[in-house]
């Protein structure tokens, strides 16, 4: 049907396009405006037309008014049919706010909550039909989405460029309405049954029989499964795999053994395996040998893996089974193979086994008959199960300025939750980022942005990642990450995927709590960094030579602050654990103010150099402070080494560190190649407290008065032994009473009250402990 269209202007709002007499739209037959007040349609709003050439002119105003008047209730004159429609862009008034709903359509203007009584207008329906509709508004920022309660499903990426960029001074905010507005990248399902099939049922342990519970995925019109791979330590980590989240929680592939490891009882003769820098590795093997018939019971080994730390603690990977000999009680491992070859005595577990769903918490898909089996962790007649489905971020924003997420739920994708690149002033505010696949949060580049009292977990890999600045000019990136809740993470790739990666120039990590993970909380490089006021606690859970806080490698990445953070309850297996690691010749740190209780070592400053470490506590521990001069020892080769090896003079080459900036910033790394780098010089140890063990300080293969006399190193003003006075330290209140020993001997109050999680605008309560 031919149509005419004109232009509704409200009072102040939005001038907005409408369709008179046609069925350019389905919800554009009626003109629709809203009203300040009463927020409601009305008829109360100015009007404004376009006239053809070919349009009689209308005598007196009122006649104008008149013909308005029909216009708006869809009389249309003759005359127009032919005429091509008349478009009239419209446009933001900063304050403006648009509305969506699980029951809105993406059709609408999105200026209503609700929809109106004729069904012609209301809420849009969508993140990516409200991006739309703010980019088609014309005008930059000013602009307040409110997303009302229930779910909005993601079948892809909802992508942001710089045309969705708000300005400084007029963001575009995308809200949730009371925090109950989620985006899934899953599918929900309930449809749980009992086993019916007999020959699953004869396969399953006698416990888990009439416990587990079955989904026929395929029936759901679910067919996309993914696909275990290859992950891990040096690897490229793939997309995950479906995962199932049950009752809120994630769920673990059926395997064995449930909690403690299996051990490499032998590897078949084989060479060594030897590193570029002549180091010698695990036996090049194409499988191990393991205790036990537990095997003979496995009816089939299809898509069976073996996740393992085949010759260190701190380096995991997943490996397809090929074939298991169990009479010679040998597993047969598929290409490729873990780089560092196999140990003897090294843990591993067999997972995705289906007569190994023995326990609650554990799943098994069937993948050729669609056929998902769980054990619920609680018992209930009613359990809803959310499956991954999206093997993409759930979220992205490229080159994208002055946008802001605030209280929404990200959940149920294979990838990451939000990923941001380049652009300016992000902000992701309180909002909780759960049950994926991937990471969190990913900020690569741009500068500025900021994450905030967010709640991230159950991740398969890591919490936050923040990276940016230039390591040539140490122009910041200032990425703030302040007051976030991270635990659960590192589910899948159990190493390296920390609570917080971060690198560049210039980025603040400040006020978090980080907790429950296999390996670190913090692994950092670059410069210029400030890391404080953070509380992390049961962290190297699975892994050994580990640190809570973690760098290395790189004699350049200097300028880096950690202060006021409160380390507590580590694990640690093998070589163990610290609290903080200054691993592998890192110079250039200051550690200063920090509470280290109950681990393993309190810091190892390890062969690096510049150094400071200041008004530190050090409360129950094995090893106060570990400090060595490697660089002359073991690893001197691994330093001089280029392939294969750390290759810390090439990194040194790419940086310009005898000119400024960085020879005002760090006066002593311009020398470097003249001062014997390979020595751990003007390391600093003033006014730290030591209570709880008799062996504050282990300095490797040399004493303290040598690295006092070769210039190695400081120690000054440090109070061993002594009660230092904490206000209880029987509660774990380090905190200094005014009458303090430790405060006339120099050392600096502790402002212990202030670590961790605040109270703020995002964030109205604390977790329970």
């Amino acid at each position: 049907m031919p149509v005419a269209r004109f232009s509704c202007v409200t009072t102040g709002f939005l001038s907005t396009e409408y369709t008179v007499g046609g069925a350019a739209s389905p919800h554009a037959a009626r003109p629709v405006t809203e009203n300040r007040r009463s927020r409601h349609p009305e008829a109360s709003y100015g009007l404004g037309y376009e006239r053809p050439n070919n349009w009689r002119k209308v005598g007196s105003s009122v006649g104008a008014i008149a013909v308005s008047l029909l216009l708006c209730v869809g009389i249309r004159p003759r005359s127009w049919a032919q005429e091509a429609p008349v478009k009239v862009r419209p446009k933001a008034v900063p304050g403006m706010e648009l509305h969506v709903s699980p029951a809105g359509d993406d059709q609408w203007s999105g200026r209503l909550a609700q929809p109106d009584r004729n069904g012609a207008d209301g809420p849009l329906c969508s993140l990516e039909g409200a991006r739309d509709a703010v980019r088609k508004l014309g005008a930059k920022g000013g602009v307040t989405v409110t997303f009302g309660p229930g779910e909005y499903p993601l079948s892809r990426t909802a992508e942001f460029s710089a045309a969705d960029s708000g300005t400084r001074e007029h963001p575009v905010v995308y809200r949730a309405a009371n925090g109950k507005a989620s985006f899934s990248g899953g599918r929900t399902i309930t449809a749980f049954g009992p086993v019916v099939d007999p020959d699953v049922h004869k396969r399953l342990v006698p416990a888990a029989r009439d416990a587990v519970l079955s989904v026929d995925l395929k029936a759901l019109g679910i067919s996309d499964y993914g696909k275990i791979a290859n992950s891990g330590f040096s690897w490229k980590t793939p997309l995950s795999h479906m995962e199932l989240f049950l009752d809120g929680q994630p769920m673990r592939l059926a395997q064995w053994p449930n909690r403690a490891w299996a051990k490499i009882t032998g590897v078949p003769q084989g060479k060594r395996i030897v590193d570029g820098s002549g180091k010698r590795r695990g036996t090049q093997a194409d499988g191990f040998r393991y205790a036990g018939d537990r095997p003979k019971r496995w009816q089939s080994l299809e898509d069976v893996w073996v996740h393992g730390y085949w010759f260190v603690d701190w380096a995991d990977q997943y490996l397809r089974v090929k074939g298991i000999d169990a009479a010679a009680r040998m597993v047969t491992i598929a290409a490729p193979h873990s780089p560092y070859g196999y140990k003897k005595g090294q843990r591993f577990r067999f997972l995705n086994v289906l007569e190994e769903l023995d326990e609650p918490g554990e799943w098994y898909l069937d993948r050729r008959s669609g056929k998902l089996y769980v054990w619920p962790t609680v018992t209930s007649d009613q359990h809803e199960g959310l499956v991954s489905i999206l093997d993409a971020p759930l979220v992205t924003l490229r080159d994208t300025s002055d946008v802001q997420f605030v209280g929404f739920t990200l959940a149920g994708g294979r990838s990451d939750g939000i990923r941001i690149t380049g652009g300016s002033r992000l902000h992701i505010t309180g909002c909780d980022i759960r049950n994926l696949g991937g990471t969190g949060i990913v900020v690569n580049g741009g500068s500025n942005h900021r994450v905030q009292s967010c709640d991230v977990q159950a991740l398969g890999e890591g919490g936050i990642v923040l990276s940016g600045g230039d390591r040539q000019t140490l122009t910041p990136g200032g990425h703030i990450a302040d007051n976030n809740h991270i635990h659960h993470f590192s589910r899948w790739v159990r190493t390296y995927k920390a609570g917080f990666r971060v690198s560049g120039v210039g980025h603040s990590v400040r006020h978090n709590y980080i907790h429950d993970a296999p390996h670190s909380g913090i692994v950092y490089n670059g410069n210029n960094h400030l890391f404080e006021f953070n509380e992390l606690t049961r962290l190297c859970l699975d892994t050994g030579d580990v640190g809570g806080i973690y760098t290395g490698r790189d004699w350049t990445a200097q300028g880096t602050i950690l202060r006021h953070n409160y380390l507590h309850h580590l694990g640690g297996l093998g070589m163990g654990s610290n609290a903080i690691y200054l691993d592998d010749l890192a110079s250039g740190q200051t550690v200063v103010g920090n509470i280290m209780h109950d681990v393993w070592r309190g810091l190892m400053v390890g062969g690096g150099r510049d150094n400071l470490v200041e008004n530190n506590i050090f409360v129950g521990y094995k090893i106060g402070i570990h400090f060595d001069a490697r660089g002359i020892g073991w690893s001197r080769r691994l330093i001089e080494g280029r392939k294969g090896g750390w290759d810390m003079y090439g990194r040194l080459e790419s940086i310009p560190y005898t000119k400024p900036p960085y020879s005002k910033q760090y006066p002593e790394l311009p020398g470097i190649m003249q001062d014997s780098p390979l020595e751990p010089r003007r390391n600093r140890f003033l006014r730290n407290i030591f209570v709880g063990s008799k062996k504050w300080l282990d300095c490797r293969r040399f004493t303290q008065q040598k690295a006092a006399d070769k210039n190695w190193a400081t120690f000054e003003g440090n109070m061993i032994g002594s009660d230092p006075g904490f206000v209880d330290a029987a509660k774990g209140v380090f905190g200094l009473k005014p009458d303090s020993p430790a405060l006339e001997n120099g050392f600096s109050l502790n402002p212990m009250d202030g670590i961790g999680l605040r109270i703020d605008t995002y964030r109205q309560e604390l977790p329970k402990r």
